[in-house]
């Protein structure tokens, strides 16, 4: 999704959270008025309707219109999906380089 995609709504948990753009955010947000007076109410609503299902570990049967895609603004700078464990080596690989690179007077009993 790009960051056109999303929009601030209050239609899942009656507090504002930036979400991908879909039938039921879009519905609540054109009528304010049909939104419960409190979040609780909210968000046991949106429990109700689904829209929590892939949040909650169960993937079958869950409807895309009504799906709570929680997302930063910065979401369309996303270009490619990549593991954790990925992202943890290539990390600790870059600061092992940075800290061999350093000159051995910088670093005395192990430390900097």
């Amino acid at each position: 999704a790009s960051s056109d995609e999303t929009m601030v709504t209050k239609a899942y948990t009656g507090a504002r959270l930036r979400a991908v753009r879909n039938p039921y955010i879009t519905e609540f947000e054109q009528n304010p008025e049909l939104l419960e007076k409190n979040s609780a109410e909210v968000a046991k609503r949106a429990w109700d309707d689904g829209c929590w299902r892939l949040h909650g570990g169960d993937d079958s049967n869950y409807d895309e219109d009504v799906q709570a895609y929680v997302t930063g603004q910065n979401v369309g700078a996303i270009d490619t999906l990549v593991p954790a464990a990925e992202i943890v080596r290539e990390m600790a690989t870059t600061a092992a380089a940075i800290l061999t690179s350093l000159p051995h007077t910088m670093i005395k009993n192990g430390h900097l």
